[in-house]
């Protein structure tokens, strides 16, 4: 095989494409949970979201900062986690 060029931009694209599943899944989770709409009053806590949700709290900052990654939400500097324009489109009433 001969050398081919490299494009970052290509393997870029590819990372978006093998990522999109599992960004896909985090947001279904994050719709399951109804975390849009508990955040909807204000910032909560890790502790305060694992509580209403029943979820662990170690997997669910893991799905969290997964779906902040990509703009859903916001993490601000004391940790607690907050609506933003783009997660609000998860509220139930939108």
């Amino acid at each position: 095989m001969k050398n081919l060029p490299r494009k970052p931009e290509l393997s870029f694209k590819m990372y978006e494409l093998i990522s999109g599943y599992w960004v896909a899944a985090c947001i279904r989770s994050v719709a399951q949970l109804d975390i849009a709409d508990k955040l909807l009053n204000g910032a909560k806590t890790l502790s305060e979201l694992a509580k209403e949700t029943d979820s662990d709290e170690k997997s669910l900052y893991r799905l969290l900062r997964a779906v902040t990654s990509v703009g859903i939400f916001e993490e601000r500097e004391d940790g607690a986690f907050e609506l933003n324009d783009f997660g609000s489109t998860l509220l139930t009433e939108v």
